[in-house]
């Protein structure tokens, strides 16, 4: 029998990591850093989706991340892109 990947615990977990990234999202639209136009919820799964599309592309293109320097290149690059398109209007 073949175990299921997301476990109670796992889902636990990332619901507990979702609504974390939510709150951080929250605050730096108080502070007029991100838009207040779109929620903060919405914000959050744009963010997390472009991460998750990111590294499945890498995955299926069986594109490694080769270093600390190119893994501050990609974290950089999904940062400009979420920031510059949540940025206050």
């Amino acid at each position: 029998m073949r175990r299921a990947n997301l476990t109670p615990a796992r889902l636990k977990f990332f619901r507990a990591f979702i609504d974390r990234t939510e709150d951080i999202i929250a605050r730096a639209q108080a502070q007029n850093t991100l838009r207040k136009d779109v929620k903060a919820r919405y914000l959050t799964y744009i963010f997390l989706e472009a991460i998750e599309a990111f590294v499945s592309t890498m995955v299926i293109e069986n594109y490694p991340i080769r270093g600390k320097t190119h893994k501050q290149r990609i974290a950089l690059s999904l940062l400009t892109v979420f920031f510059n398109g949540a940025r206050p209007r």
